[in-house]
């Protein structure tokens, strides 16, 4: 069959067109591009915690990119899911007021029951919890992590004590070594394969070796108030000191260095963001604080709700930072880059 001459016209044009769309410019790996507009920092969302009450503080993230917390106000486990939807889990203890959590090397959800004396592990598949009292009432178990050996390490404030406890449930104590009254609470696992924490009860920062033996070294400024430990990412750890209005560097070697965090007067919570620069909770001015370890520059961004009471503050597997608002009973998230 023979085409038309007007088809065969179109057939040309369209034989043409390509023939100089292919002379145009390509692409290459040299070929600038405009500079992209940077992302504003600043507070992108806040989500309103279900149950009314449930006083929201120390966050941890999942590994299915979510967000857990313990809500000591109504008893319950908080998730904040990657669709931006919160489920609760009642905790079966009543009154166990759930205080710090964490992921465990088993894929499960440990956490601390400050008024039931007991740590808790939650399967998150289910939505299952066993509890483990511990051995001595009135402990008061405080913060927790992992820890060397693929066990969990934890602190009992009331108890004056170091714990360590399996996934299978087992717990040792310790305490030796120990000042009286150090009232330990928050801990972090350091780069030495050492759990340290805080001792705000006596000024000092302690260590403790998979083994069990106890160092403290104490912090230069009195009456410090240690709020929050994180390891950093230059072999030392971090702290905020919320009395003395400062944050911290202890090395492994118990070296301390502080920082003056003005216009920050009440450093909380602390997160190391993938930017390299550390992320300060300001309770008293309701924002957020970027804090350049390399400078000491320190820089703020207010929380939209007033009054929020931000606390905790972590890193989610997104990048993204999402902060406690324990009186606004709400979960933000900020975006730093």
């Amino acid at each position: 069959m023979q085409r038309s001459p007007v088809l065969r016209v179109l057939v040309c044009l369209a034989f043409l067109t390509l023939a100089a769309c292919s002379k145009g410019n390509v692409i290459t790996s040299s070929t600038v591009f405009p500079t992209p507009t940077p992302f504003p920092p600043g507070v992108t969302s806040e989500y309103p915690v279900v149950s009314t009450g449930a006083k929201p503080n120390f966050l941890a993230p999942g590994s299915d990119g979510g967000i857990w917390f313990p809500e000591p106000g109504t008893n319950a486990i908080g998730h904040l899911t990657t669709t931006a939807a919160i489920i609760e889990s009642p905790i079966p203890t009543a009154a166990a007021v759930g205080t710090m959590l964490v992921q465990g090397p088993d894929g499960n959800y440990w956490y601390t029951e400050n008024g039931g004396n007991k740590i808790a592990r939650l399967a998150p598949s289910q939505f299952q919890t066993t509890e483990f009292s511990l051995p001595n009432a009135g402990s008061g178990p405080y913060g927790i992590t992992p820890g060397p050996n693929g066990n969990l390490w934890f602190s009992e404030k009331a108890g004056n004590r170091i714990g360590m406890i399996t996934t299978s449930g087992a717990i040792t104590e310790y305490s030796a070594g120990l000042s009286a009254g150090a009232n330990p609470t928050v801990l972090s696992l350091g780069p030495d394969n050492a759990v340290w924490f805080l001792e705000p009860g006596v000024n000092k920062i302690g260590r403790i070796s998979a083994t069990g033996t106890i160092t403290e070294y104490p912090i230069p400024t009195a009456a410090a108030g240690l709020q929050t430990l994180v390891t950093g990412n230059d072999g030392a750890l971090w702290f905020t000191e919320s009395a003395a209005g400062k944050i911290g560097r202890i090395t492994t070697s118990g070296t301390v260095t502080e920082y003056p965090t003005a216009p920050i007067t009440d450093p909380g919570g602390l997160v190391l963001a993938l930017d390299g620069n550390f992320y300060v909770a300001d309770a008293v001015g309701n924002r957020l604080a970027q804090f350049v370890p390399s400078t000491g520059a320190i820089t703020t961004y207010t929380v939209p709700t007033a009054s929020s009471g931000i606390s905790g503050i972590t890193l989610g597997l997104d990048g993204k930072l999402y902060f406690s608002e324990t009186a606004a009973n709400k979960i933000g998230q900020f975006r730093y880059q």
